[in-house]
């Protein structure tokens, strides 16, 4: 995290093949501590939501997404408000919607 917050995000970004095709893998430990109970090795200092919210915006914007995942979360670990499997779903919800409003996505799929 220091690394990438350092760089800054555009320039992570160059390290992306634009032509490529990308699987993305979400692991829950990704997150800062603080948000997610619900999981049993997070790292403190880790993606704040609107940082990893933003960073996956952002592939979606730049290359082609083919799939992704969101791993990790310990239902029994998420207990009373169930904050990490909120988060885990809105983190899904959001990166899902921004692969499907890509033009690309769009061209592909329009004739179905």
């Amino acid at each position: 995290m220091t690394e990438f917050r350092t760089i800054g995000l555009d320039a992570f970004l160059q390290h992306l093949t634009k032509e490529a095709r990308y699987y993305v893998s979400i692991d829950v430990d990704a997150f800062d501590m603080s948000l997610v109970p619900g999981c049993v090795s997070a790292e403190p200092n880790g993606f704040l939501h609107g940082e990893l919210r933003d960073t996956l915006r952002a592939i979606a914007e730049r290359v082609d997404v083919v799939g992704f995942d969101f791993v990790e979360a310990n239902p029994q670990l998420d207990v009373g408000t169930g904050v990490t499997s909120y988060l885990g779903v809105q983190t899904i919800v959001v990166f899902l919607a921004n692969i499907c409003d890509q033009p690309r996505w769009v061209q592909r799929h329009a004739s179905e």
